[in-house]
């Protein structure tokens, strides 16, 4: 079995440096639809290199950036070194080391499809407030008319046998109605990234299922990336497209 703990062990810098960011419209969306506001505390679980938490820590939250494997940790709290809003724990979805009815929102920034949904419910539960809520972030690849999309995931699918697809798209709805089973809504934002040649390849690489340098296959894969950025590339760059999805609600 994986232990999804050590899955992105020795990936982290690569994680900080080429993963997408996420749109700063999520917070108004949080504003408009929840209330939410800078006096909320906010738990940002399996919160990895700390891409999310920066948005909320920038905002004036106080963050919990709880997160368990060390090479993600600490790349996290090199990463927003200099926020004094900012507490980081060595924990998981399943047991997170907060204190009970401590926090306003949860979030999840592309880790839920690696929790124990169970589990990681009976702990979020544990830890919200009275009128908490959660909030499950993902940047899924779309503009798949434009070719890249396909030809990259067919290039991921075809060297990495782990693949799993973008994002979300392994769970299963049923999964969401019943960990939200107050009700959801899910939105979407638009968000694109501008990769030159270097962030392609640094992007696959940041992936839980990118080959390692001395795997079989490995430069294959490289060369295929490369063979992908020169059919694509406009002045030394390719659009990856994204659909920023979040799926938000109570718990209890």
């Amino acid at each position: 079995m994986v232990d999804n703990k050590t899955l992105f062990t020795g990936k982290a810098s690569l994680y900080s440096k080429y993963r997408p960011v996420y749109p700063k419209e999520f917070l108004e969306i949080l504003r408009r639809e929840i209330g939410f506001d800078q006096k909320w505390v906010v738990a940002d679980i399996g919160s990895g290199t700390g891409i999310l938490s920066r948005l909320f820590l920038e905002n004036g939250n106080q963050v919990h950036c709880v997160e368990p494997n060390d090479d993600m940790r600490n790349e996290s709290i090199k990463f927003n070194a200099g926020f004094s809003n900012c507490t980081t724990i060595n924990g998981r979805a399943e047991n997170s080391g907060l204190e009970a009815d401590s926090i306003n929102l949860v979030v999840a920034g592309q880790s839920f499809h690696w929790f124990n949904p169970v589990a990681a419910k009976k702990e979020f539960e544990r830890i919200l407030k009275p009128g908490g809520f959660t909030a499950l972030i993902w940047n899924n690849r779309s503009g798949r008319e434009n070719g890249l999309i396909n030809e990259y995931d067919s290039i991921c699918s075809k060297y990495s046998h782990s693949y799993h697809g973008t994002g979300n798209t392994r769970i299963e709805k049923e999964t969401f109605n019943t960990f939200f089973h107050k009700g959801y809504k899910m939105l979407e934002i638009s968000n694109d990234q501008k990769l030159n040649l270097d962030g392609l390849l640094g992007r696959y690489m940041s992936s839980s299922y990118a080959l390692s340098p001395g795997e079989s296959k490995y430069e294959d894969a490289v060369e295929s990336l490369k063979k992908l950025f020169g059919k694509f590339q406009e002045n030394g760059f390719v659009v990856i497209e994204y659909k920023t999805q979040i799926f938000f609600g109570q718990l209890k």
